[in-house]
């Protein structure tokens, strides 16, 4: 009788740790980028769908900075959501390694989630200010 309370307790404390696990990674959480090597960004506007592509080190480093010096807060769902101002893509040679949807100045849309940023702001202006020079 001894072993099986034994047992019964042991399985009782691995299933709360299960769910314990599984209710911090749903319900919150941080999201953190390194973005190292990138060799390409596409930048792409959602209110225009001009698209350029960046090559030049120092617009990559301009690009990922907003990313690499921030934490971002997980919030809610965006499946079914529409509507964005920028998508960044980062490439490491030929290889897309990474998509995000910038909302604004500070909210990203990653991997089916809204992320807002913890401190700082991403500078969408700069984004902008790419498209439009590209444009010209």
């Amino acid at each position: 009788m001894k072993v099986e309370k034994a047992i019964a307790y042991k399985i009782t404390i691995a299933i709360c740790l299960a769910m314990l696990l599984i209710s911090l990674t749903a319900c919150g959480g941080t999201q953190t980028f390194s973005f190292e090597d990138i060799t390409k960004v596409e930048l792409q506007s959602g209110a225009t769908g001009n698209f350029i592509e960046i090559i030049e080190p120092d617009r990559i480093q301009s690009v990922i900075q907003a990313f690499n010096e921030n934490e971002f807060q997980k919030g809610e769902s965006s499946k079914n959501r529409t509507g964005w101002s920028y998508r960044l893509r980062f490439y490491q040679e030929d290889k897309m390694t990474t998509e995000i949807v910038v909302m604004g100045s500070g909210r990203i849309d990653f991997n089916n989630r809204f992320y807002d940023t913890a401190a700082g702001v991403i500078n969408i202006e700069y984004y902008e200010e790419l498209l439009n020079t590209a444009a010209q």
